[in-house]
């Protein structure tokens, strides 16, 4: 992989030093061939404040808590996020943290939502496939998602 851009969960705030193998995105938004605008936050901000630091021009945002699930509600559910996410509109947004709920679905007709959990809910199940995205620049280097494989 040419990019590869890393946040942290509640499970590796610790390795954060020691990774070196691509870009840890802290509250930060990574440019990606001068056209696709990546925006990561680690674990868990606190307040308003944090989410609203999402640059409104990101295209794809990543989190460690999710703004919303498949199923519905969750204690850790991040709704100051979501209410970002309506107002930047990105193209995807992803995240993990509730092992239970990995996969991908859309929501509004318009944005992704990915949870790429590698563990899955169970110790005793093999880890989560890696999610995988085909984002395209078109001539007028507008991104979108062609297909997720």
């Amino acid at each position: 992989f040419r990019h590869k851009l890393i946040i942290t969960g509640n499970h590796d705030s610790m390795l954060s030093p020691c990774l070196k193998h691509g870009q840890l995105l802290q509250d930060e938004q990574f440019l990606i061939d001068d056209h696709l605008r990546v925006y990561g936050a680690p674990w868990r901000p606190t307040g308003t404040s944090k989410w609203s630091d999402i640059p409104s021009n990101s295209h794809i945002v990543i989190t460690h808590n999710p703004p919303c699930s498949k199923y519905g509600s969750h204690v850790d559910l991040e709704l100051n996020l979501q209410t970002r996410l309506h107002q930047v509109r990105p193209l995807l947004s992803i995240f993990g943290h509730i092992h239970e709920d990995y996969g991908v679905w859309k929501q509004s007709n318009e944005l992704f939502f990915a949870n790429g959990a590698s563990l899955p809910s169970s110790h005793s199940q093999a880890l989560n496939d890696p999610l995988r995205f085909k984002i395209l620049i078109d001539e007028n280097s507008m991104p979108s998602i062609e297909q997720i494989i």
